[in-house]
């Protein structure tokens, strides 16, 4: 199945395991990733099927993602993938409007998510 994803994330390793993953799992995504504001207002002028965002990065967060979709009126399921992200900070993310999120050391519950929404 291929996929349009838009992937906010500052380090290229993480996207890197991230398609790796997808694509193991028989996926063919298409992406484009981005790490602030100025590049995800640009970006979303195209079509993605879904958005998959890191939580946390030096100028930028999940939760400011999900704020500019908000902004926008878009509606893009939205998946947050973290390395460090506490159920605090999940509950959090769900209530602002995240579909789903993902430690990133458990990268299998991915696809499912993906599939799901």
């Amino acid at each position: 199945m291929s996929i349009d994803i838009l992937l906010i994330e500052d380090s290229e390793d993480d996207a890197i395991l991230l398609i790796m993953e997808l694509k193991r799992a028989g996926l063919k995504p298409s992406y484009k990733r981005v790490d602030n504001r100025d590049e995800l207002c640009k970006a979303l002028e195209q079509h993605w099927d879904i958005i998959i965002s890191d939580y946390s990065m030096p100028h930028f967060n999940g939760l400011s993602a999900l704020e500019i979709l908000k902004e926008k009126a878009i509606d893009i399921p939205f998946i947050i993938v973290s390395g460090a992200i506490g159920e605090d900070i999940a509950v959090e993310a769900m209530r602002a409007g995240a579909h789903d999120y993902i430690l990133k050391h458990n990268l299998k519950r991915l696809v499912p998510a993906i599939e799901r929404e």
